[in-house]
């Protein structure tokens, strides 16, 4: 998904979140529907250490696999940008 404030608090424009089912299961309502202070909350939170970011969607994914101890070569590329 594309980051909401374009990576100025999420450290990159777009996010990756592995086995994604709702923005309440993933933690990322008060970031969504939130200020500012929730963006920063959320970023520096231990909920977001998990979560890939990038400039584009294919780094996003890389960074997800990296940040949870997944080989990156294995991705099956199903974003063609």
């Amino acid at each position: 998904m594309q980051a909401r404030y374009g990576g100025a608090y999420e450290g990159g424009a777009w996010l990756a979140i592995g086995c994604f089912e709702s923005l309440e299961k993933a933690g990322l309502k008060e970031y969504v529907e939130g200020n500012d202070d929730d963006a920063i909350d959320f970023w520096s939170s231990e909920k977001s250490w998990k979560i890939g970011r990038g400039p584009n969607p294919n780094s996003a994914a890389v960074d997800l696999c990296t940040r949870n101890g997944f080989d990156p070569n294995m991705l099956i590329r199903t974003y063609r940008g």
